[in-house]
């Protein structure tokens, strides 16, 4: 394999890029947040300003430009997919997915319309969330795109 610099790249090797909110909390093993979780390398870039209050209680649009320059910093990292570390992130997912050349998901609500498939008649999709009322029906009208999906919520708080 013949290797290349490409400019403003300084690390290699790293395929997946996971958008981070500007947290601090544990991120045990299994967490996107935490790369033990993964047995490859993987790049972070952190969203200055997204925090619980802004994405989660507010599902604040003046974070939507952040997310984006958050991604193209991925990619121009030479990441070949995007993820984010917070299920909520699902209210920009569409449009981030638009922007990228790269494979985009944002949220593991994506994941509902492929579970349901599995399911038998009557069977619900079980979600914990990390609060009950900030989970919307817009979250999940964007996550199933529209699909009738029956869920059984309940959250942390």
């Amino acid at each position: 394999m013949i290797y290349k610099a490409n400019k403003g790249q300084t690390s290699y090797g790293e395929a997946i890029g996971i958008i981070l909110m500007e947290s601090y909390m544990p991120f045990p093993p299994g967490c996107p947040g935490n790369a033990t979780t993964f047995d490859y390398p993987v790049r972070y870039e952190i969203v200055k300003g997204a925090n619980m209050d802004r994405l989660v209680y507010k599902g604040d649009p003046k974070l939507l430009q952040p997310f984006i320059d958050a991604g193209w910093a991925l990619i121009n990292q030479g990441v070949s997919a995007v993820t984010g570390n917070c299920g909520f992130m699902v209210l920009y997912h569409d449009i981030l997915a638009k922007e990228f050349p790269v494979p985009t998901f944002m949220s593991s609500l994506l994941q509902l319309p492929f579970i349901s498939r599995m399911l038998k008649p009557g069977e619900k999709i079980g979600i914990i969330t990390a609060n009950y009322d900030t989970l919307t029906d817009k979250h999940l009208e964007i996550a199933t795109n529209g699909a009738d999906i029956p869920l059984a919520v309940t959250g942390m708080q």
